[in-house]
């Protein structure tokens, strides 16, 4: 609490505006990619319950900027039927309850998260499955919902990669289409932030793909989906493909943020990179 009091206080030497005041900040994320259980020390329901006091707090002091929790976007027990191998002890529906806060976050990493090696259509049908099912879930809560990172290696899920196709080579095919994206402007943020929102999670159709194969192999490319391919698919299910009509049906959210673009020189950390010309 006196850390969030410090930073919502402190003025911006420039602009000669507090933080909890300036219109430039859209708003705060609490913590980011909040995980807990065993390894941590930290049970699910103490991190829940710290999650929705910050989200009072935050919005006392500063009620006219947006508060999200900042999730990856991990199923629960609530969601019994989208569960993963693991919870890392979240719920995704049940973090996002609160009245407080104003929109939905998840996040979206298939290097990290599915099995190495997978073909491009696996991938891809993870993808487009995480990012549905979370639409659909925000949908029924009345919350407006925001990929705040996704991104991949230079080739999705590949763990060799030849000397050409390194982390650190400037990947300039990496331009997002023309895309239509949805309105949000008719959302209106809660008043009250006492409450829990009393929802269920929707049911869910999923269907079945049959793999294409991987990518053909050659001497300087591995195997696998090239990262453009991967952008390009992502931002099609949050937003449609160009000037496509809003879908109703879940699939259309309101923003995605890649991870992470960087200016030439800037060093390539965790090989997601993508360098700007």
């Amino acid at each position: 609490t006196h850390f969030v009091h410090t930073v919502l206080a402190r003025v911006n030497t420039v602009s000669g505006i507090a933080y909890k005041d300036d219109p430039t900040i859209m708003g705060w994320e609490l913590i980011n990619e909040p995980r807990c259980g065993d390894e941590s020390g930290v049970s699910p329901c103490a991190m829940r319950s710290w999650l929705y006091t910050a989200v009072a707090d935050l919005k006392s002091l500063a009620p006219r900027q947006l508060v999200t929790v900042g999730c990856e976007g991990w199923w629960g027990r609530s969601t019994h039927e989208m569960l993963t191998a693991t919870t890392n002890g979240c719920d995704w529906l049940l973090d996002c309850q609160h009245t407080g806060l104003d929109f939905a976050s998840f996040h979206l990493y298939p290097d990290h998260w599915i099995t190495p090696n997978s073909s491009p259509q696996a991938v891809l049908d993870f993808a487009r499955d995480w990012i549905s099912s979370h639409a659909k879930t925000a949908r029924t809560m009345g919350l407006p919902l925001l990929l705040t990172e996704f991104g991949s290696k230079l080739h999705v899920c590949q763990t060799a990669v030849t000397p050409a196709a390194s982390s650190t080579s400037i990947d300039r095919r990496c331009s997002a289409p023309n895309i239509k994206r949805s309105s949000v402007s008719a959302y209106k943020p809660p008043e009250a932030a006492t409450t829990i929102r009393r929802t269920s999670a929707p049911s869910f159709k999923r269907e079945s793909r049959s793999s294409t194969g991987s990518v053909p192999h050659s001497p300087v490319v591995p195997p696998g989906l090239p990262r453009h391919k991967f952008v390009e698919a992502v931002l099609n299910d949050c937003f449609g493909p160009p000037g496509a009509a809003p879908d109703t049906e879940g699939g259309h959210i309101s923003g995605a943020v890649l991870w992470m673009i960087a200016p030439p020189g800037y060093a390539d950390y965790d090989g997601f990179s993508v360098y700007a010309p």
